[in-house]
């Protein structure tokens, strides 16, 4: 009888862990949609924001790829805009695009943001 208490009481107590294990990772995993919902608007806005500026600028209709990574909790964005002009822009004038876009921070989050331009080569004989 007292082998059964025993083998009752470790049942419990590996129930109960297991309970407060899940309730923690329902938290954690609730915090992460919060998060990836508030960074979604964001990066709507932002591109929104680029795509207005890059208007303002000449290259209406470029396109914008946006990708992330996070380390140490912070997220740092690579933004790759691509239009058929940049091909033709001098390494000075990339600059002070990149420049003009990186003033474009939109509420950032506190991320990284690493801009890439480049051109938007079309084929020259399609079939």
């Amino acid at each position: 009888m007292k082998n059964w208490y025993g083998i009752a009481t470790a049942l419990l107590i590996l129930v109960i862990a297991f309970c407060v294990r899940g309730t923690v990772m329902s938290k954690e995993s609730t915090e992460h949609i919060r998060e990836n919902e508030r960074y979604a608007v964001w990066e709507q806005t932002f591109k929104k924001d680029i795509r207005e500026v890059l208007a303002g600028q000449g290259y209406q209709d470029s396109g914008i790829t946006m990708n992330w990574v996070k380390r140490d909790g912070k997220r740092t964005y690579t933004v790759a805009v691509h239009h058929r002009r940049i091909g033709g822009l001098k390494k000075e004038e990339r600059e002070r695009l990149v420049q003009t876009l990186l003033q474009v921070r939109a509420g950032d989050e506190g991320c990284g943001i690493i801009f890439e331009l480049q051109p938007h080569n079309m084929p020259t004989d399609i079939d």
